[in-house]
């Protein structure tokens, strides 16, 4: 009896780590563990919304921001968001189309919005008057969950059930996408990459016209601003399909994009 044992080298492989142990690893470097509430300021970008381009090459007409302040409590689950708007000179050109050259639908002055959530209440401000707003309660609080702390403590909520894919994307090497539920509904998915910064979030709203109207925010140029404490300086969020996600084709501090805004925090 002939007996031949050979040898075969094993190959090694890494475990993927399951999705609460992704997440709180980007909690840890986020500093989110500390994050109660927030405020975040910008007086730089637009806001683009759909219309008729003013050329084929063009982006949607465009206003600009004169000054963004987002207010989040996430133990309150509450959120204030105050922004001013002055008509748009530069990106998307000027409202109307290439066959009405001039500006037909201009702002006039500076228009400032206030929104406000608390719980399942919404509301906004007319100037000193408050106009209730429960058709956009919904909408308002699962956007709590959709910033760069909130959607790490939405993912380790009871009944999130998270789960993580790993991928690899073009331009941005390794990143783990991991999906879960928000208000029970919403199935919200955020991209973490090999620093364990939140990069990408993305879900879904309903919509009477398109039925379900693709929502994504995309963050970059993080900074660490004290005690652990990282964020990105760069926002880019839009509905609907964009092919500009991170405006690396425009000068910094703007990007394009269909119903999109872009803040830099102070």
């Amino acid at each position: 009896l002939l007996l031949t044992m050979v040898r075969v080298p094993g190959i090694a492989q890494e475990a993927e780590p399951d999705a609460r142990t992704v997440v709180q690893a980007a909690v840890r470097a986020m500093g989110a563990d500390n994050v109660k509430s927030i405020t975040y300021s910008g007086t730089t970008g637009y806001v683009a919304t759909p219309g008729q381009n003013y050329a084929p090459s063009s982006d949607w007409p465009a206003n600009q921001i004169v000054s963004y302040t987002r207010t989040i409590d996430y133990d309150a689950k509450s959120s204030k968001l105050d922004y001013t708007l002055r008509q748009g000179t530069g990106q998307g050109g000027p409202a109307g189309g290439g066959n009405a050259p001039t500006i037909t639908n201009p702002l006039a002055g500076d228009q400032r919005t206030q929104q406000f959530v608390s719980g399942n209440v919404a509301w906004n401000m007319n100037g000193t008057m408050m106009v209730p707003a429960p058709a956009d309660a919904e909408q308002r609080q699962l956007e709590i969950w959709l910033t760069p702390h909130g959607c790490l403590k939405a993912a380790l909520m009871p009944g999130a059930n998270p789960i993580v894919i790993t991928r690899n994307e073009q331009g941005k090497g390794r990143i783990r996408a991991v999906s879960f539920m928000v208000l029970g509904k919403y199935r919200v998915q955020c991209a973490i990459n090999d620093r364990n910064l939140v990069e990408r979030i993305q879900t879904y709203f309903p919509n009477p016209v398109v039925g379900d109207l693709y929502y994504e925010l995309v963050l970059t140029n993080y900074k660490d601003f004290g005690n652990g404490l990282m964020f990105p300086t760069t926002f880019h969020q839009h509905h609907d399909l964009d092919d500009d996600l991170e405006g690396e084709a425009d000068p910094p501090g703007q990007v394009r994009g269909d119903q999109a805004s872009e803040q830099r925090p102070d």
